[in-house]
């Protein structure tokens, strides 16, 4: 680095990147959990409260990740400051939470409206709609990660 020029500090460093790691795997494994649920018999009778439980863990996970990345202090606004090339990313990501989040309220409501014993073809419907969304999850966090390295060249990591 040039004399006199201020080290530009790592994202590794910041409290923002280790609030969006922690939250990383906390959906991650929020994620897998509903993906072993819904793989369950569904004739088991506690079925779809376990699933429509598994699914309200899956949105409180996902409205901490986007209180957390969108906060003033979070990690996109971070992001943005740091390295504005990467603008049209992180609108993306801006747009990603506002979409899963749509569609996690309307697979929501898929299995309430199911009730507590679902028909085979609702059962269906549920499984390749949660599949479905954890699909998108997951192609939000793998986004997510490649524009912090992009923007760092640091691995987020967790999972």
């Amino acid at each position: 680095m040039a004399t006199g020029q201020p080290e530009k500090p790592t994202t590794s460093e910041t409290d923002a990147l280790e609030e969006a790691r922690s939250l990383r795997l906390a959906l991650g494994d929020t994620a897998d959990r509903i993906e072993d649920l819904i793989a369950r018999p569904a004739s088991d009778p506690l079925w779809t409260g376990r699933v429509n439980d598994a699914m309200a863990e899956l949105r409180q996970a996902f409205n901490d990740h986007v209180q957390e990345v969108e906060a003033d202090d979070g990690l996109l606004p971070q992001l943005l400051a740091d390295e504005p090339r990467i603008a049209h990313g992180i609108k993306q990501m801006y747009t990603e939470h506002v979409d899963i989040r749509t569609i996690v309220d309307n697979t929501t409501e898929m299995i309430i409206g199911c009730g507590t014993q679902c028909e085979a073809d609702a059962v269906e419907a549920i499984r390749l709609a949660v599949v479905d969304l954890l699909r998108l999850i997951s192609r939000h966090r793998q986004a997510g990660a490649d524009l912090v390295y992009e923007a760092y060249s640091v691995d987020i990591g967790g999972g």
